[in-house]
């Protein structure tokens, strides 16, 4: 039985979503930790593919399909005008307005001043508000979303290989774990443990190549050595498991469905990578979260230095000598 996505995110630990920014810099962690962010469209549409390829009963009673065009965050100014508190976030222009424009608004804004709550028009806050009031805490696709997540769903269905792993053991666990020789919190939430740890993730293009860039870029591999750790750790997974792998749903027309898995040889730079990102590099060059929490300091990309300009070798006047394969001299 798969475990509520409420409860996981009520853990307090840190995740890979967190984490992966230490690949950016542990100023861009700790700005994030500070500021998370949002949900978005790109969001909502991922949860709900989830759950209609992982959790189809659930499907119904999760999401609800309306003729709307929402704003983010609709959910929260429904409840709190609902509740009687939205002047507290939000200011309300109560007259008629097209396009947020007319005399009577121009003059609301103007006398709005410095107030910094956005200004909401009161159509859009009666809309929101009956939506909350009719679903609650459902969450709400347009018909065109949910007809594109049926689409891929229906497509992972369709796929042998990918159901066998589906039916191969449970799906949305919920795993905690403290990373080794450390006193650190963890947490990740396995979509499929049938033996080894199997994502399920859409993508645009799914081929060799494409997907390969998508899983470079995003740092799949590094998610696949963290939750790896996990779920042996957890004891999900004997410490012989064969390698994390993904099914890969395509996310538009021809809906293709692709099973990967990982090598040794990626499952290890997975685990390392994760584990340079918590520790720091074994030379010390590098801090990880673990030193930049015990110090208190989150340095930026520059570390304190001046760093080179690195200009391509296609900028005007620059020479291609002396350059990488991709025309970049990235020093040592």
């Amino acid at each position: 039985m798969s475990a509520p996505f409420e409860d996981y995110l009520a853990i307090q630990a840190v995740n890979w979503s967190s984490l992966k920014h230490m690949h950016e810099s542990p100023h861009a962690y700790n700005y994030w930790q500070q500021h998370p962010r949002g949900d978005t469209p790109a969001y909502l549409k991922g949860r709900a593919v989830h759950c209609a390829v992982l959790e189809p009963d659930d499907f119904e009673d999760r999401f609800k399909v309306v003729n709307v065009t929402l704003k983010d965050g609709w959910d929260i100014i429904g409840r709190m005008d609902v509740e009687g508190v939205l002047s507290r976030d939000y200011a309300v222009f109560t007259g008629k307005v097209q396009n947020r424009n007319g005399k009577e608004y121009n003059q609301f804004k103007k006398d709005h001043g410095d107030d910094p709550r956005p200004i909401l028009l009161q159509d859009e806050v009666d809309t929101y508000a009956g939506l909350w009031e009719r679903y609650g805490d459902s969450e709400l696709l347009t018909p065109a979303v949910y007809d594109e997540v049926m689409l891929i769903s229906a497509a992972v269905h369709r796929c042998p290989e990918a159901m066998e792993l589906i039916n191969g053991g449970p799906r949305e666990i919920n795993m905690e774990w403290t990373w080794t020789g450390t006193d650190v919190a963890c947490k990740g939430r396995a979509d499929v443990l049938p033996g080894r740890v199997i994502d399920v993730k859409t993508a645009e293009n799914v081929t060799d190549r494409g997907f390969s860039t998508a899983a470079a870029k995003y740092l799949y591999h590094g998610q696949g050595g963290f939750y790896n750790i996990g779920a042996k750790l957890c004891g999900y997974i004997p410490q012989d498991a064969p390698p994390p792998g993904f099914i890969t749903a395509q996310s538009k027309a021809p809906y293709d469905v692709v099973v990967r898995e990982m090598d040794e040889d990626e499952t290890r730079a997975g685990e390392d990578f994760a584990q340079m990102l918590m520790c720091g590099d074994k030379d010390g060059s590098k801090p990880g979260l673990i030193q930049c929490k015990a110090a208190g300091q989150w340095p930026g990309i520059s570390g304190g230095k001046i760093l080179p300009l690195y200009l391509p070798d296609y900028a005007p006047g620059m020479k291609s000598e002396d350059k990488g394969s991709d025309g970049m001299d990235w020093g040592a």
